[in-house]
């Protein structure tokens, strides 16, 4: 498993060596925009986690990794594994970044408060109430991206890449941007009832609650996706 592992960090180094800059300069922007941790922790998840994880079948075909792997004393549960492995790696680099680019934001809010907008909405990233918001909504953000990769996995397992199976990402991208596009162009009377609902959530004990439940059904689904990425693989003639 853990060969298998570094065979997939070994493919998706160059590409995370150039996400993760890239990703912190596009969080600092948006949270100078925005004034929204939320809106940064989702970035930076999304540039992290679903960016690089759906693309892991497509490296497979491109380099050959795929009948490299079977020359190697490596089981296919292991290389299974490994993959899902690799998966979990770029949840936490997705997380750290988060937590980083969350961490500069504020920092520039406490050093130079006018930089991004007036003084008081850059004050306001540092309240108790955004970062609790920014926690609930990069824990749901995760479970989206979580179905969007282990669906995308199980089709490059079962298919291959494929011309369809390489466009699918592409529209899971698509939408997702859709849904956001949607959200900003709602009227202000429907954000402000957003914004009720999402206070209400932001107590201890519903905090933790909700939290619970999205981590909870992330590792589930990925667990669930591994269990049919396995059994395919395994009936799978190479």
């Amino acid at each position: 498993m853990i060969r298998a592992w570094h065979l997939d960090l070994m493919m998706i180094r160059q590409r995370m060596l150039l996400n993760l800059p890239i990703s912190l300069v596009l969080c600092l922007w948006l949270g100078l925009q925005t004034q929204s941790p939320a809106t940064v922790v989702a970035a930076a998840l999304f540039m992290t986690y679903p960016m690089v994880g759906m693309q892991l079948g497509q490296y497979d075909e491109l380099k050959g990794w795929k009948s490299y792997r079977m020359t190697l004393p490596l089981s296919r549960s292991d290389i299974v594994a490994g993959r899902y492995l690799t998966l979990l790696t770029l949840v936490i680099v997705g997380l750290l970044t988060a937590a980083v680019a969350v961490g500069l934001n504020i920092g520039i809010a406490a050093v130079a408060p006018g930089l991004g907008g007036p003084a008081g909405m850059m004050a306001a990233m540092c309240s108790a109430d955004a970062v609790h918001a920014a926690l609930l909504v990069g824990l749901a953000f995760l479970l989206v991206c979580t179905v969007m990769v282990c669906a995308m996995t199980i089709l490059f397992y079962r298919f291959g890449a494929t011309t369809a199976t390489t466009m699918l990402p592409m529209l899971g991208v698509f939408a997702v941007l859709m849904v956001a596009l949607f959200v900003g162009s709602l009227d202000e009377s429907v954000v402000a009832a957003w914004s009720d609902g999402l206070l209400w959530l932001l107590s201890p004990e519903r905090l933790a609650l909700c939290c619970g439940i999205c981590a909870a059904l992330t590792v589930a689904i990925m667990a669930a996706s591994a269990a049919i990425c396995l059994r395919i693989y395994t009936r799978t003639e190479l």
